[in-house]
Order: C-alpha cells, then structure tokens, then sequence
C-alpha cells in the first residue's frame, strides 16, 4: 500500500514539477499521504523521511516559500532572508545539518521549529541584491523569483541498484 498510496504519487509529483524550488512541497506532500498508513508501517518509514529529509533545511525551506503562491509565504521567506543573522557569522564550511521533521504539521512551512533553526540565505539568492528582494515585498501580486534550475532529483536515483 506504501508504493500506491505515497511513493507512486510523489515519483509522479516530482517528475511533473523537477525544480529544487518544489522540494520542501514535495516532502510535504510524502508526509501526509503517511499519515494514512498504520502505525507499524509509519514506524519504519518516518526515520528514513527524517534521515533523507534535506528539503527540510532551512536554506531549502526559504527557497521553496520564496517561490509559493500564497503572497505571505513568499513575503515571510524573503524578511527571513534580509533579517540580518542573531548568531555571528563562522568561518569555513557551514554543517549541513537536517533539523527534526514535524510529521504532525499541516502545511510544508511548519515542518520545522523556525525558532531552533539557523536561518541562512538560499545560495540561489545570494547574487540578488537586498533591493531586489525587497522589491519582491513590494510588488502587490505574487512575485516571479528567478534564479538557475537545479533539480530536486537525480536521474540516477532511479536506477535500480540491487543484485540479480
């Protein structure tokens, strides 16, 4: 029933909508078609969610509420990214580190405590200037976000990797 009820439609979910930019929806989408699983499936199921779930990064996050249809969500994303750090910078390699899934969430930008997280810009948004985001504020439609396509998938994903 697995495959049926949330594989199947999230393979198709994301074949039809491949950005990096729909990533956290997709994951979204993942988690509350489990909801109807029984107890002991969801038992097995819910680590590896949390284990693969970088969609859920706080970077990833903002870039898919940048680019919702809902002009708050895209409104929130881009205050959370001009709002000047509360922790210093560091120097070196950031730890790309996956913050514990709300799998009780009932919308794709609740699946993470924004209060424990550090919140860092979007690398895709980094060549945008402070002005052009806050444009993006301003407009009073929804704002088209544009930036380099990058798949939230690999072709290679979907190559079978098991003996014969």
């Amino acid at each position: 029933m697995f495959i049926v009820r949330v594989y199947a439609p999230t393979w198709f979910n994301i074949k039809q909508k491949p950005s990096c930019k729909d990533g956290a929806r997709h994951l979204f989408m993942m988690i509350k078609n489990s909801w109807y699983q029984t107890d002991e499936l969801k038992a097995i199921v819910d680590p590896v969610i949390q284990r693969n779930s970088y969609f859920t990064h706080p970077e990833n996050m903002l870039l898919s509420m940048m680019t919702d249809d809902r002009p708050h969500i895209y409104e929130l994303a881009l205050r959370r990214i001009l709002k000047p750090p509360e922790q210093p910078k560091r120097k070196g390699v950031r730890q790309f580190t996956v913050p514990p899934i709300n799998f009780d969430c009932t919308d794709y930008t609740a699946m993470i405590d924004w209060t424990t997280v550090r919140v860092t810009e979007p690398p895709v948004t980094m060549n945008m200037s402070d002005d052009d985001l806050q444009e993006f504020i301003r407009e009073p439609t929804t704002a088209v976000v544009t930036f380099n396509r990058y798949p939230c998938h690999t072709g290679c994903l979907e190559v079978h990797q098991g003996g014969d």
